[in-house]
């Protein structure tokens, strides 16, 4: 796992937000990551109650599932950063509960989340496979918006690169403040082009999106969310070798490679057990 310290937990300012509003004088029209994440929040949550009350389910039991799902999986995200790095919130305890700073997880926040989501969806007597489901285009929808941010605050960002879309970003931001301490540049307005990782997984979850709008229709309950869990995995994995933002892992893979190699292995595992056993059914 990375080393963690002041410095590489210092928080970085929405670098690119802050360059045009300067720079260029946007203003108040770009919008900056938490904005574009609490969007995600309202549309996601908006979204998933309005198929609910198409299927006739009671809404505000999914309202209620939804809040709890949300709560939890920020806690576990920054549960996730907290014991990634347990050394230095030991020794930092008061950090541990400041948590508009160090930043979360997606990880922690989809195992927390979805850990959430099938017990208060049992508690709330909903139907888990059909609420995960209305779940998964919300879910690429915000991973759209939420890299959308991460690449405006210049959060997740990759590995230095010559291809013709390669992107620096300006002094003061995550790519920036890791070039300098690798002695990759030395002080200067920006950091040495890199891989737009944070694009890629957009784009890549907007297709993801696309495809389960035309497919839902046809897809047995809980199989539209295996469906985006299965291709975010597939995604996120290729994704991680071009990232160098700090995340931990060995053996050559980052930490969130592993989660992508154990939600791959459990998702194959459960669609063949399901196929197997509509096979026996009907057989029978």
């Amino acid at each position: 796992m990375s080393a963690l310290n002041a410095d590489n937990l210092k928080p970085m300012r929405p670098a690119l937000v802050e360059y045009l509003e300067n720079k260029i004088g946007t203003g108040f029209f770009v919008p900056d990551g938490a904005f574009l994440i609490a969007i995600a929040l309202v549309l996601g949550i908006y979204w998933i109650v309005r198929q609910a009350e198409e299927a006739r389910e009671n809404s505000r039991a999914v309202f209620r599932v939804c809040l709890i799902t949300l709560v939890a999986g920020y806690l576990s995200a920054r549960l996730y950063i907290v014991l990634q790095h347990w050394t230095y919130f030991a020794a930092h305890p008061a950090e541990i509960v400041r948590f508009w700073e160090h930043g979360t997880a997606s990880f922690g926040a989809y195992s927390g989340g979805i850990l959430a989501a099938l017990l208060a969806t049992r508690l709330n007597k909903l139907s888990t496979k059909s609420f995960l489901d209305w779940c998964a285009p919300a879910m690429a929808l915000g991973i759209f918006l939420g890299r959308t941010a991460c690449f405006l605050n210049g959060c997740c960002f990759g590995k230095p690169s010559l291809l013709p879309w390669a992107m620096p970003f300006p002094a003061g931001s995550g790519a920036y403040h890791a070039q300098l301490q690798a002695n990759l540049i030395q002080p200067s307005p920006w950091s040495l082009p890199v891989h737009p990782t944070q694009l890629y997984e957009a784009v890549f979850a907007l297709a993801v999106l696309g495809l389960l709008l035309r497919t839902k229709q046809h897809m047995r309950p809980g199989n539209l969310f295996l469906l985006v869990a299965f291709l975010y995995a597939l995604g996120r994995f290729g994704n991680e070798f071009l990232r160098a933002d700090a995340r931990g892992g060995t053996w050559g893979l980052s930490l969130p490679q592993f989660f992508c190699v154990g939600a791959i292995t459990i998702i194959i595992c459960w669609s063949v057990l399901a196929m197997l056993k509509a096979r026996r059914s009907q057989s029978g």
